[in-house]
């Protein structure tokens, strides 16, 4: 049985092909754990600004004494919609006033 004969720069192409798949690879795999990464931090740093303009406008409304229900909650809503995250982002509020 006659054996296949390859040549060398044959085995070096396979040889660079076999590693740039697996750094082809790697690297998609890394960019995913980026990506993955990148949201979990921004969905952590948006739970904590929500959180911090719920208590802001609990505050508010606590401490509307004398206002109508209606007043405290456009006063609140008034307090949001000055606020920006990231310089360009903003919260929706939505409230039956």
């Amino acid at each position: 049985m006659d054996k296949a004969k390859i040549t060398i720069s044959q085995r070096l192409l396979l040889t660079f092909s076999a590693v740039f798949l697996v750094v082809a690879a790697y690297l998609f795999f890394e960019v995913l754990q980026y990506r993955d990464d990148m949201l979990r931090e921004k969905k952590i740093e948006l739970g904590q600004l929500i959180d911090a303009q719920s208590s802001q406008i609990q505050a508010v409304i606590r401490s509307a004494r004398g206002m109508s229900n209606r007043e405290a909650k456009t006063q609140a809503a008034n307090l949001v919609r000055q606020v920006r995250y990231d310089q360009k982002q903003y919260f929706l509020l939505l409230m039956k006033i």
